[in-house]
């Protein structure tokens, strides 16, 4: 008899009621490891940010004190060789300028402080200027941003783009004169 009886439950199939608690339950277990994730990744994004930031208003006070911005617009990141906050303002006369900050290490602030280096906008090409002369080479693709920066002592004007190839790329225009001084692309 007992052969018979655990023969017969290995041939039983599930009840319903069991399938559905298996689909409540799994159903359960995936909406928490979505909502954990979720939670993860925007705690992750919003301390990533307060870091980016966290430099911020410092490179304006110093902005205001080293230069002739008197009034700041705006602060972007820059990261090349070297990382600057950038600060857009504008000067007592209404001249509008652009101040590169210098961010540093902890190790390296002690020992050599680099300057802050300003160049009035009216120096140079705009930003419009210089996207609109990219836009003319390539009409169909995708802007992704506009940020000035200095690399290798040039002060020029990133742009960072996705080409009719998906491929992103980064091309450097020299302040000055708008001439391109660098492309990276990135294969797919």
């Amino acid at each position: 008899m007992g052969y018979r009886w655990i023969k017969m439950m290995k041939k039983q199939p599930y009840l319903p009621s069991t399938k559905r608690k298996v689909i409540k339950w799994g159903s359960i277990a995936l909406l928490i490891l979505f909502l954990f994730i979720a939670i993860a990744f925007i705690y992750i994004y919003q301390v990533a940010m307060d870091d980016k930031e966290e430099t911020f208003s410092t490179s304006k006070q110093k902005t205001i004190q080293n230069t002739p911005i008197e009034s700041v617009d705006e602060v972007v990141r820059y990261n090349g060789e070297k990382s600057y906050d950038v600060v857009f303002g504008q000067s007592e006369d209404d001249s509008k300028g652009i101040a590169f900050v210098p961010i540093l290490k902890d190790e390296a602030k002690d020992e050599n402080q680099e300057k802050i280096t300003y160049v009035k906008e009216s120096d140079g090409v705009t930003e419009e200027e210089v996207t609109s002369s990219w836009r003319s080479n390539c009409p169909s693709c995708e802007l992704i941003s506009v940020t000035p920066g200095i690399d290798n002592g040039h002060i020029i004007w990133e742009i960072v783009y996705r080409n009719e190839d998906e491929r992103y790329v980064f091309e450097s225009y020299l302040f000055k004169s708008g001439e391109l001084y660098e492309q990276f692309k990135f294969r797919k």
